[in-house]
């Protein structure tokens, strides 16, 4: 009976984990809006043909942002993907602590990857753009 109990607690926090982790980051792309300032590609776009008329100079940029967007897709989706495995686990009478800790390991290291695939994109298209056309694209916050 304590074996069961202690099951049904550590499925119940690890379920409460992925809420907060959904409800802080987002279950999808979108939030991940803190890599890119809060704006969606598409509001990225339409700023950097704004911030960067040059069309020469906005095409590598541009792709840039796509990396961006597909490598927030890639994992949102994984993340989705490794998020159910982990609750098939805990759904399991039988999941032992070593699954989910493999499971809780996998999806650690999958989001460091991510986020420094995301910044180091991030990095290469601030180098590609002068201060104020950085301004532009991800203005200051407004100070209360």
């Amino acid at each position: 009976m304590n074996e069961r109990f202690r099951i049904r607690r550590q499925r119940g926090q690890v379920l409460i984990i992925l809420f907060l982790g959904t409800l802080l980051f987002g279950g999808t792309a979108a939030g991940l809006g803190w890599i890119y300032g809060g704006n969606n590609f598409e509001q990225l776009r339409k700023q950097l043909k704004q911030a960067v008329p040059e069309s020469g100079r906005r095409k590598p940029l541009g792709r840039i942002l796509e990396q961006l967007q597909s490598s927030a897709e890639g994992y949102s989706t994984s993340q989705e993907r490794q998020a159910k495995q982990l609750t098939d686990i805990l759904k399991r009478h039988d999941g032992t602590r070593a699954e989910v800790d493999a499971q809780l390991a996998q999806m650690d290291a999958l989001n460091l990857f991510s986020r420094h695939a995301m910044l180091d994109l991030r990095y290469q298209l601030r180098a590609g753009l002068s201060v104020e056309e950085w301004t532009v694209l991800f203005p200051p916050p407004a100070e209360k």
